[in-house]
This record gives C-alpha cells, sequence and structure tokens, in this order.
C-alpha cells in the first residue's frame, strides 16, 4: 500500500451518556426578566389620587348621614360611593392595560348610578315634592257667624272643643285651607280641614271660593 495516499480520519467516540428509555427532555423554564420599579412619582400620585378617593367618599357619605332621607336611600347611595371607590383604586393600582380599562369603565357605569338615583328619588319618592295641595275657601257671613267645628262629616257639633265664645270654630269672612270633599252621613257634601292638629270638617253650604277665583276642583277623599 502506498504509504502518501491519504488515510481515513476516524471519528471521535460518542463520550455523552446514553439516556435511559422513556427519557422526555425537559426545556428548561426562561428567566423572567425583573420588572423596573415604578418611579417613586408615579406611586406618590396613585397614593394622592386614592386618598382624595377616600375623603371624597366620606364627605359625601357624611352630608348624606344628615341629610333628611329614608335609611334604604342612605344603604344604596352608600353602596354606590363605595363602589365606585373600589373601581378607581383598583384601576390605579392594575398593571395591565386591559384590567385598567376594565375597571374605569365599571367605576365609570357606577358614577352614572348617583344621577339616575338623585333623579329618582326627587321625582318619585322625596317627601318634600309631595306637598299636599289645599283649597281656599271663605266662611259665609260676618265676623260674628261662627261655624262650629265637627269632628266627623255629618256629626254632631264640637261644642266644648269650639269654645263658649266660638273662638275656635271658623269665624265668618275669613279665609281657611281645605283639604279634599266627602259626602257626610246626612248625605250633604263637607269639606275637611285640618286645625289644632285634628281632623275636622266643615258644611260646603257654610263655605264659598274668595271673590275673582272659580269654584275650584276639590278631590274626593
Amino acid at each position: 500500500m502506498d504509504a502518501s495516499a491519504p488515510q481515513p480520519t476516524e471519528q471521535p467516540a460518542d463520550q455523552s451518556t446514553p439516556e435511559p428509555a422513556g427519557f422526555v427532555p425537559v426545556a428548561s423554564p426562561r428567566k423572567r426578566r425583573p420588572r423596573s420599579p415604578s418611579s417613586p412619582w408615579a406611586q406618590a400620585r396613585r397614593d394622592v389620587v386614592i386618598g382624595a378617593i377616600a375623603v371624597a367618599a366620606a364627605a359625601v357619605s357624611g352630608v348624606l348621614g344628615v341629610a333628611d332621607i329614608s335609611w334604604l336611600w342612605l344603604l344604596l347611595a352608600g353602596a354606590v360611593i363605595a363602589a365606585i371607590a373600589v373601581c378607581v383604586t383598583h384601576a390605579l393600582s392594575a398593571r395591565h392595560a386591559s384590567m385598567k380599562a376594565w375597571w374605569w369603565r365599571t367605576s365609570l357605569l357606577a358614577a352614572l348610578l348617583l344621577p339616575l338615583g338623585v333623579f329618582t328619588y326627587h321625582q318619585w319618592f322625596d317627601p318634600a315634592a309631595r306637598v299636599p295641595k289645599t283649597y281656599d275657601f271663605v266662611v259665609n257671613g260676618s265676623e260674628t257667624r261662627v261655624v262650629p267645628l265637627f269632628g266627623e262629616a255629618g256629626g254632631p257639633e264640637q261644642l266644648i272643643e269650639t269654645g263658649q265664645l266660638g273662638q275656635r270654630g271658623l269665624i265668618g269672612g275669613q279665609t281657611y285651607p281645605f283639604d279634599c270633599r266627602l259626602t257626610g252621613r246626612d248625605g250633604a257634601e263637607w269639606l275637611k280641614y285640618r286645625r289644632f292638629g285634628r281632623v275636622w270638617y266643615a258644611p260646603r253650604v257654610e263655605l264659598h271660593p274668595p271673590v275673582g277665583v272659580p269654584q275650584p276642583a276639590i278631590p274626593h277623599c
């Protein structure tokens, strides 16, 4: 054999350890990059906003507490204010844009409940808005004439309550407010009114509307 001819190179033997049967390679977990901490100014702004929300919620709750509102409406208003505060706090603390948007939308919907609730309360449930309407009538005759008090429509005169001189009755020529009308036990029409903290009745025939005022349509009691 010619010594000058190229000799085949020998491949090094694989020195790796053979893997056992059933071995499944597991990928090493990727190392996460450490998040850069938020700036102190951003954290301070978030804390200030959260504190302002808490103060505003406490102030509104205090105002509602001294208002003449039923406990049910106070409870509902407090729940809405607490929901707004919680939603805004979560929106400021959320790290993902999608969660921030979701919390901001929820807080906006909760905030819209406040004016809607205020309108509903004042429109249908506010006692101050339901002032009872009265109708003015003048007692027939002069000031020397007195219509006694009647505790029942069509019933007997209440002479003791009226007074010996009739000073507590309806004096002729004077104008008094009346609430509604009804038919008494005698079949006549009577008008209901309030005086001295009690309910009384006056015969309609003893009354007339003020001069220049048309006959009002009094509702039935």
